[in-house]
């Protein structure tokens, strides 16, 4: 009997040993992925889109894909976007002179503001759908 014990004593102090180094090696491997929250905003007629170099585009210049920007407002319970500009960096317009003093235009400073992914964009209906990490 106490032939038979000595046996299986190495291998199972080798078993306890292991096991508690297999899970960490296993969650070392699981990847957390972030919550993501789509939002949909209502453009304005009036809002302002900027793609790229074109300071003036339209809705149906934004693509599927895209990183973009959105100054927003509520209104009514719902959130309509006045300002959306792509995540391109832009140049600027004279690039050996030295950049104006940031200023904001009247109406922009009480905007909220959001970062997102395009999703969807619906020309007829005038609204953008966008996907973002939740904060």
């Amino acid at each position: 009997m106490k032939t038979s014990f000595v046996r299986w004593q190495l291998p199972l102090a080798l078993l306890a040993l292991t096991f508690p180094l297999a899970a960490p090696a296993q969650a070392s491997r699981l990847r957390v992925l972030p919550a993501l929250q789509t939002e949909t905003f209502q453009v304005a007629t009036n809002a302002r889109i900027v793609v790229g170099t074109n300071r003036m585009a339209s809705l149906a210049d934004l693509k599927i894909g895209d990183h973009v920007s959105i100054g927003y407002l509520q209104e009514n319970g719902a959130q309509v976007a006045r300002r959306i500009a792509d995540g391109v960096p832009h140049k600027p317009r004279n690039p050996g002179s030295t950049p104006p003093q940031k200023t904001h235009t009247p109406g922009t400073q009480g905007l909220l503001h959001t970062h997102g992914v395009i999703r969807v964009v619906d020309v007829q209906a005038a609204t953008l759908t966008i996907v973002h990490r939740l904060r």
